[in-house]
């Protein structure tokens, strides 16, 4: 069985920069996408439109969201295996 303490302890290492190209998590995001959802918690597109469209100058932010998130699910993807395997 895996060590789950070693794990955890190199999870938190990559949350706070270290092993992941020196980024550190930013907790700011472009929207409030709280306010973007459903009462169902699923976002909606509407809102979401109208909220890009008010503010088109968060669409770079909104980018680099979905840049670091895709980086975010590779890395825990890799951990998991590792943990799992």
């Amino acid at each position: 069985m895996p060590d789950e303490a070693a794990a955890a302890r190199h999870l938190h290492a990559r949350s706070q920069g270290a092993g992941n190209g020196g980024v550190a998590p930013n907790n700011s995001l472009p929207l409030d996408f709280n306010a973007l959802s459903k009462p169902d918690k699923n976002l909606d597109y509407g809102k979401l439109f109208l909220a890009i469209a008010k503010s088109p100058g968060k669409i770079g932010a909104l980018m680099e969201l979905q840049k670091k998130t895709k980086f975010a699910a590779e890395q825990l993807a890799d951990v998991l295996e590792k943990i799992i395997w």
